[in-house]
């Protein structure tokens, strides 16, 4: 009986053992199964038009590639920085300066006012190594902080030069030495001779100035402005300069021009024509004579009349406004008291009546004053087409 029961104890441990091993052939067949679909998968997915056995070998081969380093070289280049309608930070000047010091193979660096607005900005030039201009800008703009606060409108231009005319070394040294001897200029030059500064004022001279290179048009719509402007920065008493004595300055800096749009008349001024081309090429012997005839004096009164009223006069009997000598006169102390006063009382019903233009300047002529009226104007006011100045005849 004993025997029985170890018999029967054995087999089932075999049975047991038996299904344990079934058990995890099992497990191993499966887990291979899903190894190899997970591999034909990933062959699938970096197959390319089907060639799965040269895309896995390319992926188990490939190997990531450090970045090249690109050589550093040595670059001449123009800085400009500044901001539109501002006025820098004069510690961006120290700044630049500091780094230049260790930084810079030669250097040139400015401190000056722009020709069109007046504004100080940064100018110079400068020889350093750098893999590139995007690099060596960047160190610029952590250099005076603009690299995260960036003012609204600021920039920082770097430029190659182009060793052509003024965009060469010594070109932009005489190039930022423009300003020099003005109250605003500053200057920083390093590994600089003297004998370069002054070949650099040379080709400045060829190169940087002429008639009407970077001169600014004085015109109707923006001599106020540019005068408040130069008022502001350029004038060492603001407060007693007049309008006129301001724009006798802009003209003898050399740096403005009147616009020949002056020239509004139908037939050209010849007097105003003159002093316009005496201001243009001799700037420093403009006075303020010359100014009020440019912008503001008339060579001669108005002009009378229009061709057609010329014509209606004509066939009056009227006197001829074109010959002073037929114009009335102003009545002397001598003449009777009622002779004088008649026209005026006339000219004053006219005006307060309404009466039409030509019954206007007839009574005028008859007051003893010279004016131009157009009659061809469509008649409102008779008021509105009068001039502002009257000419006395005496």
């Amino acid at each position: 009986m004993a025997c029985r029961l170890k018999s029967m104890k054995e087999l089932a441990r075999e049975v047991m053992k038996r299904n344990c091993q079934e058990h995890e052939h099992e497990e191993m067949e499966r887990t291979r199964q899903q190894q190899t679909l997970t591999k034909e998968r990933k062959k699938a997915r970096h197959t390319v038009n089907g060639n799965a056995q040269e895309a896995a070998k390319a992926n188990q081969t490939k190997v990531t590639k450090k970045p090249r380093r690109v050589p550093e070289k040595m670059l001449d280049v123009s800085l400009t920085i500044g901001i539109p309608g501002e006025n820098v930070d004069k510690k961006l000047f120290d700044l630049l300066v500091n780094w230049l010091e260790h930084r810079a193979e030669i250097a040139v660096l400015v401190l000056e006012r722009g020709d069109a607005f007046l504004q100080l900005h940064l100018q110079g030039m400068l020889r350093a190594k750098s893999s590139s201009m995007t690099i060596l800008k960047r160190e610029i703009k952590e250099v005076i902080g603009w690299q995260w606060n960036l003012p609204v409108g600021g920039s920082v231009c770097l430029k190659s030069l182009r060793e052509k005319g003024l965009h060469t070394v010594i070109g932009l040294i005489g190039y930022c030495l423009k300003d020099e001897g003005a109250p605003h200029f500053r200057f920083y030059s390093k590994n600089i001779t003297e004998e370069q500064k002054a070949e650099g004022r040379r080709m400045h001279s060829i190169y940087g100035v002429s008639e009407y290179k970077h001169k600014l048009e004085l015109t109707p719509a923006n001599i106020l402005g540019r005068a408040l402007q130069f008022r502001k920065y350029r004038v060492k008493n603001p407060v007693s300069i007049t309008f006129r004595r301001c724009i006798a300055e802009m003209l003898r800096s050399g740096q403005y021009i009147p616009a020949f749009r002056w020239l509004t008349s139908a037939k050209i001024s010849r007097l105003r024509a003159e002093r316009i081309w005496h201001a243009c090429t001799t700037p420093d012997s403009v006075e303020v004579a010359d100014v009020e005839t440019i912008f503001f004096g008339l060579e001669t009164p108005a002009r009378y009349f229009e061709t057609k009223e010329k014509k209606t006069t004509a066939e009056s009997d009227g006197p001829n406004v074109d010959d002073e000598s037929e114009l009335p006169r102003q009545s002397s102390a001598g003449d009777d008291e009622e002779t004088s006063t008649i026209p005026r009382v006339e000219l004053d019903k006219c005006l307060n009546s309404g009466a039409s233009l030509q019954r206007v300047r007839e009574a005028l002529l008859q007051a003893g004053f010279a004016v131009g009226i157009n009659t061809s104007v469509k008649q409102e006011n008779p008021m509105e087409h009068i001039p502002e100045y009257f000419r006395l005849w005496d």
